[in-house]
């Protein structure tokens, strides 16, 4: 039986053992066992986005190499790849969606743990445990990272559009998961979620997994599986696309350094963004060239410290273009209220997701890995590890910050609407209450008239003889009029009543 099959049937044997009171056993592996059952008997129709998605980089005290598996012999040049050895350090990247054959034959080669492969494979629809996010110290061996990409569209869509794609994303991801299975294209890249920003922008997230094994013998390897394998903005079906126009262009993730651009030569194809969304193909030919290889030998934290700066560079610029779209909001919420009021409650949701994957990443990065992870011996080499772990833990740090303020802001924008709306609602009540007022006071003069010009309009012998004196008008009008007042405001009468029969007369000598 070749390694990849004993793999492959010794998660089976786990995921069929029996439940046991309230623990699961290997039941939550049975979606894993069926992904590998399927894509490893549909293998032969499988297509193939590019010749090559699992590229190795391997440092060593003689070499440091890099190079590309071949596909479909990915899984049969794994094998063949020499085990890791004293003083050796293997990265293995897995591009976008990958075949079922070579990560069989990787877990095997490098004793992976299955559990990193069930966590890489989460999109795949079965019956949920909710045991993801696990428990920081259960993730002390396999690290999640979030990338967000942001995706500019040629043809912008119109507000109308933008509301109904945001009530739509969580099914269309949930489509494009199922084509990824149904239709299998190796190296395809996986998003995991998206964010209809405005009428122009676009956030697609995608997830970079890594698992980190010391052997006995000396030495460390890691498989790193990342969703970014094709350009997006060559993803077939991709779950943003609408009726219209489809092309986007995917931005560059800034990661700032200085004296980049004065140090490049003239030959140098490097510069200083990484494109997950474009050609992220290349990322693992590429690793690594801003790290010290004597020291990515001896530590894995050190040598990982490139992912995290590459997600922490992505969210700035996500949180950096959430920022904005919501003062523009607030801008204009004196013009379009309702729509500032869904903008600001959508961003609210997206920066709590974010909030909740910075977390995540930060715990990791302050437990510092594993206990088993391979660490730096030397105290110069040491030092350098502690401040780069200080610097990913303040740049983490300074997100989580930055995006529960942000959440925070848009709360409050949220507040001040309605306030401001209920404050409008109000003062129109007021308003609405003083024209009646008016209103009133007008009726109240012209009732008496009304009721004069009643009982003098009556057909009545003693009123119409000719008999009756003009005066009578007047006296009833004035009577009237007193006891109409005398109902309506009781008191003001009797205070005007008391305060002029109560105040001295003049030329009165006073008693």
């Amino acid at each position: 039986m070749e390694p990849q099959d004993r793999y492959v049937a010794s998660l089976k044997s786990y995921a069929a053992g029996p439940r046991v009171s309230c623990r699961s056993g290997g039941e939550h592996f049975k979606c894993l066992v069926q992904f590998f059952d399927d894509q490893i008997r549909s293998s032969r129709s499988h297509r193939y986005q590019s010749p090559s998605t699992i590229a190795m980089a391997i440092f060593s005290d003689s070499q440091e190499g890099r190079q590309w598996l071949a596909l479909p012999r990915a899984a049969d040049e794994v094998i063949s790849i020499p085990p890791v050895c004293q003083g050796t350090a293997h990265l293995v990247f897995i591009h976008g969606f990958a075949s079922a054959t070579a990560l069989a034959a990787i877990g095997a080669h490098y004793r992976v743990d299955p559990e990193f492969f069930r966590r890489c494979v989460g999109f795949i629809k079965g019956p949920s445990f909710y045991d993801y996010p696990p428990l920081p110290t259960a993730s002390r061996t396999v690290g999640r990272l979030r990338i967000s990409t942001l995706c500019a569209r040629k043809v912008p869509l119109t507000m109308k559009e933008v509301e109904s794609l945001r009530k739509e994303e969580s099914a269309r991801v949930a489509r494009h998961h199922q084509q990824l299975t149904s239709n299998v294209t190796i190296g395809s890249s996986i998003v995991r979620a998206f964010a209809t920003l405005n009428e122009v922008l676009v956030a697609v997230e995608q997830d970079v997994l890594f698992c980190v094994r010391k052997r006995k013998q000396g030495g460390w390897s890691a498989i790193i599986w990342q969703d970014m394998g094709q350009p997006l903005d060559r993803l077939v079906n991709a779950p943003w696309h609408t009726k219209g126009s489809t092309e986007i262009e995917p931005k560059p993730v800034i990661q700032h350094g200085w004296n980049k651009a004065r140090k490049a030569s003239g030959n140098n194809t490097a510069s200083g963004a990484d494109e997950p969304g474009g050609d992220s193909c290349n990322f693992g030919m590429t690793y690594g060239s801003t790290l010290a290889s004597s020291i990515v030998r001896s530590d894995a934290t050190y040598a990982l410290s490139e992912l995290y700066a590459l997600a922490a560079a992505s969210e700035n610029q996500f949180l950096n273009a959430t920022l904005n779209l919501a003062e523009e909001a607030a801008r204009s919420s004196s013009r379009h209220e309702e729509q500032a009021r869904r903008d600001l409650q959508y961003f609210k949701l997206l920066l709590d997701s974010h909030t909740m994957h910075l977390e995540e990443s930060l715990a990791f990065i302050n437990l510092c890995g594993s206990p088993a992870w391979p660490g730096a011996t030397d105290p110069s080499e040491q030092e350098t590890v502690k401040a780069q772990m200080h610097d990913m833990a303040v740049n983490f740090g300074y997100l989580v910050s930055r995006s529960k303020d942000l959440s925070a802001k848009c709360s409050q924008g949220i507040r001040d609407m309605v306030n401001g709306s209920r404050l409008s609602e109000l003062q129109t009540s007021r308003r609405q209450g003083e024209a009646v007022y008016r209103l009133s006071l007008l009726a109240l003069f012209f009732l008496p008239l009304s009721l004069t010009t009643g009982i003098f309009g009556m057909n009545i012998y003693e009123l119409n003889s000719g008999s009756g004196k003009i005066q009578n008008v007047f006296i009833v009008t004035v009577v009237s009029m007193g006891l109409t007042c005398l109902m309506c405001f009781p008191r003001e009468v009797v205070r005007a009543g008391s305060y002029f029969f109560r105040r001295p007369r003049r030329g009165l000598p006073n008693e």
